[in-house]
């Protein structure tokens, strides 16, 4: 009963919100680079950073200039930073995991501010871009887009509650606010009725696993280690499953919260179990690779080679879809 009427208070206030916006009552930000945002619906992981990364490789491969910005989840730092080159310099403490992530895979302008659209317009300004995508996007309505792209997997449907009874950031029905509708395969289409125009399929897709030694770095061609598990994203038992699924023996797990940012006693944990089971590897997400760099040295000292899960997104008819993209965004 008592979630039920905190929703209900929650909700009063995000439809309120989102009124001022769709009746012009607040003033959007403009960029002369056309805008895309890459959102969801649900407060967790639906794989917008892997998708941001895909189409902005994608945009980048058509010879579109990009550039990406987000907020910088769980980054102890506030000041707007633009991150182009040296990213050996930069720590998740001072951009975020997922920001220097999707600095580093696709070697594009990324701006790292709360305010994203004031991100945009320093986006805008420094360079001559063609597109910025704007990670994580649905819900900052400041900035104006061209484009809205949504994902949605079976947790979004299943529990179709806004915060604190569910984790939606919104209702559900705001899905009909998006350009396009990304759903994840197997989601039970049966609960909701989405318009077909706008509707893509993708999957989670895991294509390689690299393994990072003292001396050197490549990828395996068989899973059959025991490792111990460690990661700090929204649906750890989502990564636990690819993991499961590629045959490795999972002897002991680490869950920590979305953006968590290990320290030194985490890292004497982990070593203390690997020596009490026996465990020659972690195994763990490229995101959580960007906060254990700092700790390689004393992992390897204790004989610890550490196995990178890559996760790749992908999207029925992509080409398609990025065709009918390019064609919003009236680029000749």
């Amino acid at each position: 009963m008592i979630l039920n009427i905190l929703s209900s208070i929650y909700q009063f206030f995000v439809n309120k919100r989102n009124k001022k916006f769709d009746k012009g009552k607040i003033k959007l930000t403009q960029t002369k680079a056309k805008v895309i945002s890459i959102g969801n619906l649900i407060a967790g992981g639906t794989g917008k950073t892997p998708l941001t990364i895909k189409l902005v490789n994608l945009l980048k491969n058509q010879g579109y200039k990009v550039g990406v910005v987000g907020r910088g989840y769980g980054r102890k730092s506030k000041e707007l930073i633009i991150l182009d080159n040296n990213l050996e310099n930069y720590s998740s403490d001072i951009t975020g995991d997922e920001m220097l992530l999707i600095a580093k895979k696709t070697n594009l302008p990324v701006a790292i501010f709360h305010r994203k659209y004031i991100a945009a317009k320093e986006l805008d300004s420094k360079y001559n871009l063609d597109i910025i995508l704007i990670d994580d996007g649905f819900q900052h309505r400041y900035l104006h887009r061209d484009i809205d792209i949504i994902l949605i997997n079976n947790e979004t449907i299943n529990n179709p509650n806004t915060i604190p009874k569910g984790y939606l950031r919104e209702p559900l029905q705001n899905y009909n606010r998006a350009d396009f509708i990304l759903l994840e395969n197997g989601i039970n289409k049966d609960k909701i009725n989405f318009e077909k125009s706008k509707i893509h399929f993708y999957d989670k897709k895991t294509n390689k696993v690299r393994i990072i030694s003292k001396d050197n770095e490549n990828y395996l061609t068989k899973y059959n280690l025991k490792v111990l598990l460690t990661c700090s994203i929204a649906n750890p038992k989502n990564f636990l499953n690819f993991v499961d699924n590629l045959g490795f023996e999972v002897a002991k797990q680490y869950f920590y919260k979305d953006h968590y940012n290990y320290e030194i006693n985490d890292i004497n944990n982990i070593i203390s179990d690997c020596k009490r089971l026996n465990i020659k590897h972690i195994i763990t997400t490229e995101k959580d690779l960007i906060k254990l760099k700092n700790y390689f040295n004393v992992l390897f000292q204790n004989e610890i080679n550490i196995l990178i899960i890559e996760i790749d997104i992908e999207i029925e008819n992509e080409t398609q879809l990025l065709q009918t993209i390019t064609n919003l965004l009236n680029f000749k």
